[in-house]
């Protein structure tokens, strides 16, 4: 997990909705000149808005386990084994607990 990758396309992200919210605007100062359903359009505000805490929640993470990663030394990655009928079935769990490959 590349947490500068995130950061910066959430930047990218908000300035593409700052944009769609520009569009949105100039669309209330042109009323009806176009064919587009108003349900449509109400679809789109409600996108915009939704990824705009969406942006704003994934960069506040990233950067909140940038800090904390900064701060506490790197721990490998746990290992545990399973058998499920099968040879030894591998599994590597991140620092959060989450699966990050499994062989076997």
């Amino acid at each position: 997990m590349d947490l500068n990758n995130i950061m910066n396309l959430m930047g990218q992200q908000a300035k593409v909705l700052k944009e769609l919210e520009d569009l949105i605007a100039h669309d209330a100062k042109e009323a009806g000149s176009h064919s587009v359903n108003p349900k449509d359009l109400d679809v789109l505000k409600t996108y915009v808005s939704t990824m705009k805490t969406a942006v704003d929640t994934a960069t506040t993470l990233a950067k909140h386990y940038k800090v904390a990663g900064a701060t506490r030394t790197e721990q490998p990655a746990q290992e545990a084994k399973l058998e499920i009928g099968t040879p030894d079935v591998r599994v590597e769990l991140g620092e959060l607990g989450e699966l990050v490959s499994m062989t076997g």
